[in-house]
């Protein structure tokens, strides 16, 4: 009985449709937020697609290269394997570079 008298002041007020006006609103406000968040990471996830495709694209384009070099090498050397024993160090000493100047870098930021 008490709750009748109360949902009767209520609508009297109108406190009934203003709530469910509110939630309403609460639930575009959080479905607009939602789609915006999907839209960020539609675009961020595309990006990285894109350039997973593309250095992917270029490695392969790299190894390529390599093979091209190593084949020239053994032509010019008249060797079936001096070519390819060349490139390989090659990209041996490179990584050992690469690898020394990361490590260095590394100790540097620290100190």
């Amino acid at each position: 009985m008490i709750f009748g008298l109360f949902k009767f002041l209520f609508k009297a007020v109108g406190v009934d449709l203003l709530l469910r006006h509110s939630v309403r609103l609460f639930h575009q406000e959080t479905n607009n937020i939602k789609e915006e968040i999907q839209k960020k990471i539609a675009k961020i996830v595309l990006k990285v697609i894109l350039w997973l495709s593309l250095a992917t694209l270029l490695m392969i384009g790299f190894v390529f290269g390599l093979l091209a070099l190593a084949f020239y090498l053994n032509e010019i050397l008249y060797s079936s394997y001096k070519g390819f024993l060349l490139v390989a160090g090659g990209c041996i000493v490179l990584d050992l570079l690469v690898l020394l100047v990361v490590s260095l870098s590394g100790t540097s930021n620290k100190e």
